[in-house]
């Protein structure tokens, strides 16, 4: 039987949360791994915004729409709701533990999907 390569801390983003239900992995620890990647990837789509590299922001946004549709699921409902709505730096405003993230357009309206 062959076993699975055991994957480190370099090559985290190639791995799926698929991958790692075999291994019984921390859900706590599943959330967070999505967490960091989504963060990094607001974090460069910031800086490829404020330096005004298109090739940069084409590449953060498919990797932030990448994780929302592999991940759907496991992202926390707010964080979800920030993506969809690509309102990218409340989503890092959350994601950094911000309080005070301005109410947008829907106002906490609960009738938008």
């Amino acid at each position: 039987m062959n076993a699975s390569p055991v994957v480190g801390p370099c090559c985290w983003k190639s791995v799926r949360i698929s991958d790692l239900r075999p291994f019984a992995c921390s859900i706590d620890w599943c959330f967070e791994m999505i967490e960091t990647q989504i963060k990094e990837s607001l974090q460069k789509l910031k800086e490829a915004i404020d330096s005004a590299d298109a090739a940069g922001i084409k590449q953060s946004m498919g990797e932030i729409d990448g994780a929302l549709i592999e991940h759907r699921r496991e992202i926390h409902p707010q964080l979800k709701h920030f993506l969809k709505n690509r309102s990218y730096m409340k989503a890092l405003a959350f994601l950094e533990g911000e309080a005070d993230i301005p109410k947008g357009r829907c106002a906490g309206r609960k009738d938008f999907s």
